[in-house]
């Protein structure tokens, strides 16, 4: 559980850091990796039962 709460957080600042360094670019690349980090974050939750 803390591992997925971990991950979803350091995802969060990564995505944060992608949309500041790409404010001239559509920010695609950081909505990739927020909905990525979801599902990893969710299919992590399944497989470690804690």
């Amino acid at each position: 559980m803390g591992i997925a709460i971990a991950s979803f957080i350091i995802l969060f600042l990564l995505s944060e850091a992608v949309l500041h360094l790409r404010q001239w670019v559509i920010p695609l690349p950081a909505v990739l990796i927020a909905a990525v980090g979801l599902v990893v974050a969710s299919n992590w939750s399944l497989f470690r039962r804690e």
